[in-house]
């Protein structure tokens, strides 16, 4: 949910954030629109085969209760249309996904003495990050944790 190079940042009124994060907003579309999906063809089940929806909205919950009830889904009339949706979000997720930020900064470089920018850099292709400043230090991903503990320090 990193943000994306191509997109401005949308401020919502009244909602700062203190740790500075900021959201890419087609992540966050693309899971609201997972979450719409889940909850709509498990309240079709729920309703249809007298069963109770799961007790949390959430896709943690929601995802089981289909795979429980996907024989009964696909020989549903409405099987054509649930089948096209996983299609169309399959595609739009992936879009989202794949044209994600290739590097952003991340703050000040935390080794003493350097003063150059530190970049997370993604790979869309090999799916790997890695995380160095404009003067060459690196953070292997086993080090990360200790670098953003580093970074909240600085802050």
């Amino acid at each position: 949910m990193l943000p994306s190079p191509q997109r401005p940042f949308q401020r919502i009124k009244g909602v700062r954030s203190a740790s500075g994060i900021r959201i890419n907003e087609d992540a966050s579309s693309g899971r609201s629109e997972i979450l719409g999906f889940l909850r709509s063809w498990s309240a079709l089940v729920a309703d249809e085969c007298s069963v109770r929806k799961p007790a949390s909205p959430d896709c943690n919950s929601l995802t089981p209760f289909l795979i429980r009830h996907l024989d009964w889904l696909l020989a549903h009339p409405a099987a054509g249309d649930f089948e096209e949706e996983v299609a169309a979000l399959t595609v739009r997720l992936r879009q989202i996904t794949e044209s994600g930020p290739k590097q952003f900064d991340i703050g000040q470089c935390v080794r003493p003495g350097c003063d150059a920018r530190l970049f997370a850099v993604h790979s869309a292709g090999s799916g790997k990050c890695e995380v160095h400043c404009g003067a060459g230090h690196a953070w292997q991903a086993d080090q990360w944790l200790h670098l953003y503990r580093q970074l909240q320090g600085a802050r």
